[in-house]
């Protein structure tokens, strides 16, 4: 399974998107993989290295090597499910926003033939959001 990530995530100061990453975020990359399915291609190396570097300032660590470390230890594999976390949840804005809820209240429901079908959402940590109400537009 491949994930994508979200834009929220910062390019690390002085590093653009072209620019080559630490081959350690190769390997942490492949053990992200491992444990989780989600890979992250080359070009995107720079997101795992700055999810890395926010975890790292959370931690008794101080350089990606350190991390790299303190994460294969077998006792820190709540450490890796914080990385993972930190690399795949993203900011969302949808339905938070009031001129998107009026538009959706005004435009895009009364336009629909019908109602709209039951929708169910998984999170990225894969847990089951709540089904949805009866009435969409209760919350409206």
């Amino acid at each position: 399974m491949t994930t994508s990530l979200h834009s929220r995530h910062t390019v690390p100061a002085g590093l653009t998107t072209c620019e080559a990453v630490d081959p350690l975020f190769q390997q942490i990359r492949d053990l992200v993989y491992t444990a989780s399915g989600i890979f992250l291609p080359d070009e995107k190396l720079y997101l795992l290295a700055a999810g890395c570097n926010r975890r790292i300032q959370q931690l008794p660590v101080l350089s990606p090597s350190e991390y790299w470390i303190f994460l294969k230890s077998s006792s820190h594999t709540a450490e890796l499910r914080e990385l993972l976390n930190e690399i795949t949840i993203g900011e969302t804005s949808l339905f938070r926003n009031r001129p998107q809820l009026n538009a959706l209240r005004r435009v895009i429901l009364p336009a629909s033939p019908r109602k709209p079908p039951a929708l169910q959402s998984t999170f990225a940590s894969g847990v089951l959001a709540a089904p949805p109400a009866r009435n969409p537009t209760h919350w409206l």
